[in-house]
C-alpha cells in the first residue's frame, strides 16, 4: 500500500513541474488533486503498475473534479486565445465562463456535505446547476464566434494564429467535462427556456 502512495504522490509531483500537459499542470497547481493519496487505492495493490497507478489517477480526478477540470481547461485556453480585435467578444464570454465555472467551484465546497443538511445541500446542487448552465451558455457563445472568426479568417487567407490548436483543444475538454457532468440539467433548462 505504501508504495502505490508513493507512486503517486511522485505522479502528483510531476503534473506541478511541466512533465505533464498544461491543462493537467493547472489542474494539479489549483490543488484540486485529492489529498488522501491512498483513498482510492483499493484492495488490490500489490500488483498495479506504475502505468496503471497514473491512469487510476487521472482518471478518478476526473470522476470527481469535471467541473473544476473544465474551468482549468478555459483558463488554458484564455491563456492561447488570439489576441485580436475581431476576437474580443468572444475573449469576453471566455472569461465569463472561467468567472462563473470558479464560482461554482467556490460553492459547491462551501459546506461539508457529509454532515450538511438535506436541505442545504439541494440548495447548494440548485446554485451549481445554475452556475454551470450559465457557464454552458457562455461557452456554446464563445464556440458560436470562434467559429465565425475562424470562417473570416479563412475567408481572407488568413493563417490560423499560431497557438490556435492549443486554444481549440482546451475548449473541446472543457466542453467535454461540463457536459459529462451537468449534460442533463443544463439540457433541461434548454427545454425549459424554449
Amino acid at each position: 500500500m505504501l508504495k502505490v502512495a508513493k507512486l503517486i504522490q511522485n505522479f502528483l509531483k510531476n503534473l506541478t513541474e511541466n512533465k505533464a500537459p498544461e491543462w493537467l499542470q493547472k489542474l494539479a497547481e489549483g490543488g484540486l488533486y485529492l489529498t488522501d493519496l491512498t483513498s482510492f487505492v483499493g484492495n488490490q495493490t500489490s500488483h498495479l503498475t506504475l502505468e496503471h497507478c497514473y491512469k487510476q489517477t487521472i482518471r478518478f480526478l476526473f470522476i470527481l473534479k469535471k467541473m473544476q477540470a473544465a474551468h482549468c481547461a478555459l483558463v488554458v485556453a484564455l491563456k492561447y486565445a488570439p489576441d485580436d480585435p475581431d476576437f474580443a467578444i468572444a475573449r469576453q464570454h471566455l472569461e465569463a465562463a472561467i468567472a462563473l465555472s470558479g464560482e461554482y467551484h467556490k460553492i459547491y465546497w462551501s459546506i461539508y456535505w457529509k454532515t450538511s443538511p438535506e436541505k442545504l445541500k439541494r440548495k447548494i446542487r440548485s446554485q451549481c446547476h445554475e452556475l454551470a448552465f450559465d457557464t454552458y451558455s457562455h461557452m456554446v457563445e464563445l464556440a458560436d464566434l470562434v467559429n465565425k472568426y475562424a470562417a473570416e479568417q479563412t475567408s481572407c487567407n488568413i493563417p490560423q494564429p499560431k497557438s490556435w490548436l492549443e486554444f481549440v483543444f482546451g475548449l473541446e475538454r472543457a466542453f467535454e467535462w461540463i457536459e459529462k457532468e451537468h449534460s442533463a440539467k443544463i439540457y433541461t433548462k434548454q427545454l425549459s427556456l424554449l
